[in-house]
């Protein structure tokens, strides 16, 4: 290897350190980018989680709002299916009250004091046969009209319990609508709440994707340079495994020359009868001279 050719491994390598430097820093931006991109990530997923469980808890909420809808739903159509019912038969029962007017006027209470005058004339009053046949007459007479005006009454009467039935059922029914409209508008906002958070979870859940997508991305770039490194660095080690490998034989070389130099002069002394060293004389003996 020439001198020129170790000036340029030399100056590769300086240039594959300053590169080396290039890539450490660019490793240690890209790792510290990851691991906030997984923070927030972390983060985000989280606190999606516990989004999740809030509309987990609000939806429970709702549903069961709308169960005790339904449940007074049916309740108040139950009771104005009663109170419809309830109608139709006091305008049957009012129908039959009015066919009766006309069959016989006065009231009940009246009639039966007309009733108790005329049998008390009767068992009181001397009448003669005609006259006590006429009163007997009236008084069959008006146990018929009496007979139609306790119809009557009983008819009033009853009509009189269904319309306060009625009026007990429409007022139950009524409470019943006002506290289903309530609740129902209860389920109203805990719906509206419940969408609302699912909105905001989605988006929550759409930023940890994107962050974990750029965090993948970046761990992949870091990788990637993390390789460059690891390939500078080998072809670092390669060039100076050169250089050592130069000087090595260059040391070999060196001392190739100076044993090769100690062996002429150990064998010119021993041309010359000089007294050899122990070193000279095991140099010439592992040599084959002597």
């Amino acid at each position: 290897m020439k001198e020129t050719q170790l000036e340029q491994i030399n100056e590769r390598i300086r240039q594959l350190d300053e590169q080396l430097g290039g890539f450490r820093n660019q490793r240690s931006e890209l790792s510290k980018e990851a691991r906030k991109l997984a923070e927030t990530r972390d983060e985000f997923n989280d606190k999606f989680r516990k989004l999740k469980e809030q509309v987990q808890i609000l939806k429970s909420k709702r549903d069961e709002l709308n169960a005790q809808v339904r449940e007074l739903k049916a309740k108040r159509d139950e009771a104005r299916e009663v109170v419809s019912k309830s109608r139709a038969e006091i305008k049957i029962l009012t129908e039959k009250l009015h066919a009766l007017d006309s069959l016989t006027p006065g009231s009940y209470e009246s009639t039966v004091k007309e009733m108790e005058r005329l049998e008390w004339r009767i068992q009181t009053t001397p009448l003669s046969q005609r006259e006590e046949n006429k009163l007997i007459y009236q008084v069959k007479q008006l146990e018929g009209q009496l007979n139609i005006l306790k119809k009557k009454k009983e008819i009033a009467k009853k009509i009189n319990k269904i319309r306060d039935e009625t009026k007990l059922i429409e007022l139950q029914a009524n409470a019943i609508h006002r506290r289903l409209s309530e609740l129902a508008v209860n389920s109203e906002e805990y719906h509206k709440n419940m969408m609302d958070v699912v909105g905001s979870a989605t988006e929550l859940k759409k930023k940890a994707d994107e962050a974990h997508h750029s965090y993948l991305s970046t761990r992949t770039k870091g990788e990637t340079v993390h390789f460059e490194y690891m390939a500078k660095i080998m072809m670092i080690r390669d060039l100076e495994n050169q250089i050592k490998g130069y000087y090595e034989a260059e040391q070999v070389n060196r001392e190739a020359e100076v044993q090769k130099k100690v062996e002429d002069l150990a064998e010119n002394k021993l041309k010359k009868g000089k007294k050899l060293t122990f070193d000279e004389f095991k140099l010439l003996v592992d040599k084959g001279v002597i």
